[in-house]
């Protein structure tokens, strides 16, 4: 009888999750007697909670989409604080510069430096910058929000058609930064915010540009030897429309930086 009714018991938790991943994935939307527009009207509500990003636009926490990105929210970075504030105003943004500016003197190509300019993109989106203690926590206290942060992540790099794992490369230099942020051996460090995001936007063009010169090259070649390139292409699609918001995005700043001096100066 007590197999029997644990047997049961397992079987009702697997469907549930088979249907919270299927709802979660859009797999599962009720459409019975519904119109268009009521569809429309319930999309909200199938998709679960809302929080509202600087853009304007709606981020499902629970319920994320690559299509749901904002390529102008990520600069949002610059606004957030790493290891909680407890060690000076270095930023999300901040780092990430650093990471890519650590792995050029290494000398890896523009690809890979991008890659370690948005490494930590997602965390824009919640659940934000987690400390790691936190989520070195019990597996059942933290699996919530690895789960989160986890998709987070997938929806970003798949709106931005980056790799959904970082190459080993930008792991050791992500390491290293927080090693010498954590030594405090960075001079200057805590910039201001719209500096901070005035400086990753300028970046963010500039290797989006190169990188996406370098893989058209390599489409060009592809195609001359027969091979698919398809992946590459879209790629190349995804980078110009990076470097073209972070052209717009750098403007606004710039303009911004220049009137904040403006308003010291007076």
């Amino acid at each position: 009888m007590a197999v029997s009714a644990a047997v049961s018991f397992i079987s009702v938790c697997w469907l549930i999750c088979i249907g919270m991943f299927m709802h979660s994935e859009g797999l599962f939307q009720p459409r019975l007697w519904a119109s268009q527009k009521t569809l429309d009207a319930r999309a909200g509500w199938w998709r679960g909670p809302f929080v509202t990003a600087r853009s304007g636009a709606r981020w499902y926490p629970f319920t994320p989409r690559p299509e749901d990105v904002r390529l102008a929210d990520l600069g949002v970075t610059a606004l957030i604080i790493r290891w909680g504030g407890h060690r000076g105003r270095g930023t999300v943004a901040e780092h990430q510069v650093r990471v890519a500016e650590l792995l050029r003197q290494r000398g890896c190509d523009a690809w890979t430096q991008l890659l370690g300019a948005l490494h930590d993109a997602a965390e824009v989106y919640p659940p934000g910058d987690v400390l790691a203690p936190v989520l070195r926590g019990p597996w059942l206290l933290t699996w919530p929000t690895r789960w989160m942060k986890r998709r987070a992540e997938r929806a970003v790099r798949r709106r931005l058609q980056l790799p959904l794992e970082m190459p080993l490369a930008v792991h050791r230099a992500d390491v290293e930064v927080q090693q010498r942020e954590r030594e405090g051996r960075f001079s200057g460090a805590g910039w201001e915010p719209e500096h901070a995001e005035w400086r990753w936007w300028v970046l963010v063009e500039k290797l989006a540009r190169t990188a996406a010169d370098e893989m058209q090259e390599e489409r060009v070649e592809a195609a001359k030897a027969g091979r698919q390139a398809r992946a590459v292409w879209d790629r190349v699609v995804a980078l110009h429309e990076l470097a073209s918001v972070a052209s717009q995005e750098a403007a606004k700043m710039s303009k911004a930086l220049m009137w904040a001096q403006k308003g010291r100066a007076a």
